[in-house]
């Protein structure tokens, strides 16, 4: 799963990890740069790339990317990517496995 990651400057033994859920439109420049503020905060900051590379800023774009997941209930492919990112920030050492958090906006939040 491609997906951005901000790693805080002082780690410690139990860091804990906040995956963000991009919107319907796609992962972009906001998304990374909330991972960043995340990782100033002692945060392991990761944001999934639920769309494999797809975005956009162009609504009618937006709506048909995230179309298939609500008309045809194929949300799978999405929920597959919020997963694998879970699973790899378990295996990281370092990172406090109870405190592995996933928030999302929009579509994020349903994917969340």
């Amino acid at each position: 799963v491609r997906m951005y990651v901000a790693k805080p400057k002082v780690t410690a033994d139990s860091t804990p990890a906040v995956l963000l859920i991009h919107q319907f439109f796609g992962l972009r420049p906001r998304d990374t740069g909330l991972c960043d503020e995340l990782a100033e905060l002692g945060y392991l900051g990761i944001a999934p790339d639920c769309y494999g590379g797809a975005t956009t800023s162009y609504v009618p774009r937006a709506i048909s990317l995230v179309l298939p997941a609500v008309v045809e209930d194929s949300w799978q492919p999405h929920l597959d990517a919020v997963d694998a990112a879970v699973e790899w920030a378990r295996a990281l050492p370092g990172v406090d496995k109870n405190r592995i958090y996933v928030a999302g906006f929009c579509f994020g939040g349903g994917a969340a």
